[in-house]
Formats: C-alpha cells, sequence, structure tokens
C-alpha cells in the first residue's frame, strides 16, 4: 500500500511538473495588439476645406463623405477657349451649308439650260435634215430628167454630205453628245454642271468635316463643364469602412490640391501584431496556425501568421494605426490575420486591444476548451 501511495504521488509530480514545464516552455508573444492599416484621404483640389461635424473614433462607411472642398475660383480659361471654337467651327459650318445650297441651285440652273439647249438644238437640226433632204430630192429629179447635158454631181455630192452629217449629228444630239464645229461633246452649261458637281462633292465633304469636328468640340465641352463644376467643389469620401481616426487639416483652412485631410481606420484588413524572443522566431514559419486570446477574456481565437519582419521592423508601422513601441522594437515582428475577429461584435474592429500569441499547443488548453 506504501509503494502504490508513492508511485501515485511520483506520477503527480511528475504531471506536475510537466504542466509547469510545459507552460512556460510554450512559444508565446510579449505582446500581441489588434491593428489595422490607416488610409489617408487627400483633397483632389485646391479650395477651402469644410468639414462636417465628426466624432474621432465613430465609425464610417464607405462613400461617407468626411469633408468637400470649395474653390470659387475655378480655370473658366480652358472652357472659354472650347466655347469660342464651338461658335466659330458653327459658324464656319453654316457658311459651308449656304454656300453648298448655292453651288446646288446653279447646278440645277444649268441643268434646265442644257435640257433647253438640247431640245432646241435637236429641234434645229431636225429642221435642216428636212430642207436638206428636200434640196437632195430636188438636185436628184433633175439630174435624172436630164434637164442638163452634164449632171451637177457637184452640188448632189454636197447635198449628200449635208443630209448624211445632218443626220448624224442629228442622232447624237439625240442620244445626249453634241458634236459640231467650235464646241465640244456637251455645251458650255453642261460642262459647268459637270465642274459644279465636283465642287458640290467637295463642299460636302468638307461639311461632313466640320460636323464631326463640332461633334468633337460639344464632346470637349461637355468634359470641360464637368471639369470645372468639379475644380469648383469636390467631396471627400471614405472608400474603407472603418473608423474616422485622426483629423489633419481644421475646418475653414485652404488646403492645396494632394493635400491630407483625414485618416480612417481599414477595419475590412484588420490584423494581430506581435513580438516574440529570438529564439521563438526562428521556429516560426509563414502560414503557421497559431492562437490568440485578447486580455481579459477566456475566448481564444485561431488564426496563422502572415509577416515575419524580424528586428527592428520599423518601418512595416508607417502605415498602421499603432505604431510598436520601443521594447517590441527590440524583439522580432509577427503578424497574425485572426479572422474570427470579424464575427466578434466586440472585437472586430478593438484597435490597440491587447492580448497574447500562442504558437505551440499548451498542456492546459484541453481545460482552457472546458472552462
Amino acid at each position: 500500500m506504501r509503494v502504490l501511495k508513492f508511485a501515485v504521488g511520483a506520477a503527480l509530480l511528475l504531471l506536475a511538473l510537466w504542466v509547469v514545464v510545459g507552460e512556460q516552455l510554450t512559444g508565446v508573444s510579449a505582446d500581441a495588439t489588434i491593428n489595422a492599416p490607416v488610409v489617408t484621404l487627400r483633397t483632389p483640389i485646391a479650395g477651402t476645406l469644410d468639414i462636417p461635424e465628426r466624432q474621432l473614433g465613430s465609425a464610417v462607411a464607405p462613400d461617407d463623405i468626411v469633408a468637400t472642398v470649395n474653390d470659387e475660383n475655378g480655370d473658366h480659361v480652358h472652357l472659354d477657349d472650347l466655347q469660342m471654337q464651338r461658335d466659330i467651327a458653327t459658324a464656319t459650318l453654316q457658311q459651308m451649308q449656304s454656300e453648298l445650297t448655292d453651288l446646288k441651285a446653279r447646278q440645277e440652273a444649268l441643268a434646265k439650260r442644257s435640257k433647253t439647249y438640247g431640245e432646241n438644238r435637236v429641234n434645229l437640226l431636225e429642221t435642216r435634215l428636212k430642207y436638206a433632204r428636200e434640196r437632195l430630192d430636188l438636185l436628184g429629179g433633175k439630174a435624172g430628167n436630164g434637164e442638163d447635158a452634164a449632171p451637177p454631181s457637184l452640188a448632189l455630192n454636197r447635198a449628200r454630205e449635208e443630209v448624211d452629217a445632218l443626220a448624224a449629228e442629228l442622232a447624237s444630239a439625240q442620244s445626249g453628245v453634241f458634236v459640231g464645229d467650235g464646241y465640244a461633246d456637251a455645251p458650255a452649261s453642261q460642262q459647268r454642271a459637270l465642274q459644279l458637281e465636283g465642287e458640290i462633292a467637295a463642299t460636302q465633304s468638307r461639311i461632313d468635316e466640320q460636323k464631326a469636328r463640332l461633334t468633337a468640340l460639344k464632346w470637349r465641352i461637355r468634359v470641360g463643364t464637368s471639369a470645372v463644376k468639379l475644380s469648383e467643389n469636390a467631396q471627400i469620401q471614405s472608400n474603407v469602412a472603418g473608423i474616422y481616426w485622426q483629423e489633419l487639416a481644421h475646418d475653414g483652412t485652404y488646403v492645396n490640391r494632394g493635400d491630407p485631410v483625414s485618416r480612417v481606420i481599414d477595419c475590412g484588413n484588420v490584423l494581430v501584431t506581435a513580438s516574440v524572443p529570438e529564439m521563438t522566431y526562428q521556429r516560426l514559419r509563414r502560414g503557421q496556425r497559431v492562437a490568440f486570446r485578447p486580455i481579459g477574456q477566456r475566448t481564444t481565437f485561431e488564426g496563422y501568421i502572415v509577416r515575419l519582419a524580424g528586428a527592428g521592423a520599423a518601418t512595416v508601422y508607417e502605415g498602421m494605426a499603432v505604431a510598436p513601441s520601443q521594447r517590441h522594437l527590440q524583439r522580432y515582428d509577427v503578424a497574425v490575420a485572426v479572422p474570427g475577429l470579424a464575427s466578434d461584435s466586440d472585437l472586430q474592429c478593438a484597435i490597440g486591444r491587447t492580448g497574447r500569441v500562442f504558437f505551440d499547443a499548451r498542456p492546459l488548453d484541453v481545460l482552457r476548451g472546458l472552462f
């Protein structure tokens, strides 16, 4: 019985020593802070800043208006120049259209004149051909009756030539082609009408080009008008859901384009930043599973390592909400993603809350899970 008691006591002593040593040797961070990136909102234009009343630390939703900037001296020079170009282009287009109307009227008048000429020319040739055939018949009759001893072959040949020439000229005129001495295959009015047709085509082409230029100017004016409105008044909106963290410019002050106005915490990218001793750091790797427990709570959240920045990692905190302490920088930096924080209403964006990160399983984890 005494041996049994001794064995049980020794076993309990060994178990207690294993728990104590295991708890002490488990890899754990010296400090861990819930942290998140900070977005700096800047003014897109220069002007007077108007910041509505908003409490620091209040919630900010995407597209919330954080501030507005007003500039009463917007740049209208470029827009005025575009409007002047539009007016000149409109006047030029109207002139071209008037010129085109005049050319078409002249072409129509010449076409009527050419038609009248053609009809009159055909009538004239028909009349001449009629009398030429009568003369030919008369000369042919005299030659057949033998009135003269010598047939008038010369006059007869000339009469026949005239009839043939007039018949050919008449046929040509009826088909719209005029042949004769002193002019080409078309009258001057018809030739001028053909020239006007080319001028009308060229003028129409220039009108189409001018219309395209005018359309482009109108589009540029619309864009310029929008740009002037933006240059006179601009809204500074949050592009993340988070916390109104810091005001960098005061209401009513004049700001230049690109000046920072305020800072907003991006609660969609919350991290836990921690520091560990070198011995623990050397055993860590990216993607390794860890546990995070906030101070004052029994709940433990699962996470994983996303960044190992090493010692003196001050630069990685330049865009973060909470800067590291000097003690933190003397140790080795580790960043941990803890997805479970997003589902906890008290911790989803509890920037600055502290806790501890555990990198190994501990002997009492089973009992912690029960309680």
